[in-house]
């Protein structure tokens, strides 16, 4: 049952640190003893592991972030051949530690029939940090890949939308702290592996020719696995630093309130506001034994269960058949409690 329906008790997240199972063999491969360090490097030492982790949960917040959002993306113009095409530019920003993404989205629909339309999207991102934390450098490319589908129905004479999403996407980091005196830095690499699913229903309820509120309801999963080694040839390199097959899966409901109001012809305004409230999780128990030096790293273990979730769009009509569109999204994260913002612009075209 989804892993003991997804284990209701939080583990402690991405339990993170130095594993010193053979410790001698360890030192001698490292060709220095760490129980000889001054003071002020075990203090150092130990600091940029915790910044190790530090950055490596908010890549888990940013990629999460990046994959539930991506849900949203829709190409809605359409004209005699039925085909939607689109071009937009997203910019992502993870509050603390302070963590970007900037990327490129191709996206295409096809109108089956009035009440039905279906598409596919690349979003094609780039995953930075800021002068101030730790370097964050991408190898490749941060891609996601999705599908979606639009359905219309009529139930007792009400219109629900019903809208199903999926979603993958890996990332290819090198992490690296900055050099601890004459030790060199921690470096290591790290590949995060995404994919989500959503489900969601929406009805409208117009209040007046202007003025529309929408109520929807959904759920959505999600699951991150990473795992990483290190990178480089300092005396730091044999590091045992463990982090290895962690795995983390969320199912969540989500619930909210869109508004939606037509300004005129060619504009129109929306503003959503939601919950996403997490059902069930499990997360991977990474047990890391402590050593004479440091004590064992955890994350973030007090996880959020309510995330608040507001979104603001802007559409306006070109031409016939052709839209540009401004999109804000803020959420919250369940790995950190940290913020994440996205922005959205988007170019429409029906053929």
């Amino acid at each position: 049952m989804i892993r003991t329906f997804l284990k209701f008790t939080f583990h402690p997240l991405l339990l993170f640190g130095l594993c010193l199972a053979q410790p001698q063999n360890a030192l001698a491969q490292s060709n220095f003893n760490f129980s000889t360090l001054p003071a002020a490097y075990k203090t150092a030492l130990a600091n940029s592991l915790q910044t190790t982790l530090t950055a490596t949960q908010g890549l888990l917040s940013l990629k999460s972030a990046s994959l539930i959002n991506s849900q949203g993306n829709d190409c809605t113009q359409f004209s005699n051949e039925d085909i939607c095409a689109q071009l937009g530019a997203r910019y992502t920003e993870l509050a603390s530690p302070k963590l970007t993404s900037k990327s490129i989205i191709l996206n295409t629909a096809y109108k089956y029939s009035t009440n039905w339309r279906f598409g596919a999207y690349l979003d094609a991102g780039n995953i930075s940090s800021q002068p101030s934390f730790s370097n964050v450098q991408q190898h490749g490319h941060d891609p996601i890949y999705g599908i979606y589908s639009v359905s219309n129905h009529i139930v007792g004479g009400q219109p629900f939308f019903l809208r199903l999403g999926a979603n993958i996407g890996t990332t290819g980091i090198d992490l690296t702290s900055a050099n601890i005196a004459n030790l060199g830095s921690i470096s290591r690499s790290y590949n995060i592996k995404g994919q989500s699913y959503l489900a969601l229903v929406s009805t409208p309820l117009p209040l007046n020719e202007n003025l529309t509120l929408a109520p929807y309801v959904g759920t959505t999963y999600t699951s991150l696995k990473v795992d990483g080694d290190n990178n480089n040839s300092s005396k730091l390199s044999n590091l045992p630093l463990i982090f290895n097959d962690v795995s983390t899966d969320i199912f969540a409901l989500q619930i909210g309130l869109n508004s939606i109001y037509r300004h005129s012809e060619s504009l129109s305004f929306s503003i959503s506001a939601g919950i996403q409230h997490t059902l069930a999780s499990y997360m991977s128990n990474l047990t890391v034994p402590q050593s004479s030096l440091f004590s064992s790293y955890t994350g973030q273990t007090n996880l959020a269960t309510n995330i608040p979730v507001f979104t603001a769009n802007a559409k306006y009509m070109l031409l016939p058949n052709q839209e540009l569109a401004a999109k804000i999204t803020y959420r919250q994260e369940v790995y950190q409690r940290t913020g994440v913002a996205s922005y959205m612009l988007t170019y429409s075209l029906g053929f």
